[in-house]
């Protein structure tokens, strides 16, 4: 029996592509590592303070532009780091609704303000008869404003206490093997959602 459920937002939530962002970053930085770039597993360290809210925007983009030696402005950094944000489909927002009816429902994000703001904005552009994307959920954890992210069970374990929420009876969802280990560890029920299999499609095979 579950009793609350927590989304993940990027890759489950809304679609992303990571790779635009690449592509957008390496016709500036020609020689960018995308091993320790950014991503779900590793990533350099300056990107991992920014998600944790520890540095601004404009001390990320000083770092960026230090270490690769570029001089990249703020404008055309927000455009390429940007990239990977797309869509809400409508159907899976509607979904998500539904889903609030019947379960607590939280949002549980490594993000950081940029990708933040960028993705209110894509919602605002959906249409998908909602007054507001944080209306839909009785809370939103975003990394950049907790300081605590994926996949350090402190993350998952905050917000089991601050909800008074029963690990048992829980159900995490995210596009990533690795959030979904750390998740497991606290006891929650904790499910990889694989693409192309869609939020929508994961949550009718729950019985959801």
């Amino acid at each position: 029996m579950i009793d609350a459920v927590i989304l993940d937002l990027g890759g489950v939530v809304v679609n992303l592509d990571y790779e635009l962002t690449v592509i957008e970053l390496k016709k500036r930085v020609p020689g960018l590592d995308t091993a320790t770039f950014y991503g779900k597993e590793a990533q350099l360290d300056f990107f991992t303070d920014y998600e944790l809210g520890r540095i601004s925007t404009d001390q990320l983009l000083a770092h960026f532009n230090r270490h690769y030696q570029t001089q990249l402005h703020l404008d055309e950094f927000k455009k390429a780091w940007n990239a990977m944000v797309l869509d809400f489909p409508a159907s899976r927002i509607a979904r998500v609704k539904k889903l609030a009816k019947q379960k607590r429902v939280f949002l549980l994000s490594n993000i950081n303000a940029l990708h933040a703001d960028c993705a209110l904005e894509a919602f605002a552009k959906a249409d998908v008869g909602a007054e507001s994307f944080h209306s839909i959920f009785e809370k939103v954890y975003y990394s950049h404003q907790t300081g605590m992210r994926k996949p350090h069970p402190n993350t998952f374990a905050h917000i089991l206490k601050e909800k008074q929420l029963v690990a048992e009876r829980t159900l995490f969802i995210d596009d990533s093997k690795h959030h979904v280990q750390g998740a497991a560890t606290t006891g929650v029920h904790a499910v990889h959602l694989i693409k192309p299999k869609t939020l929508e499609q994961l949550l009718t095979e729950l019985g959801f």
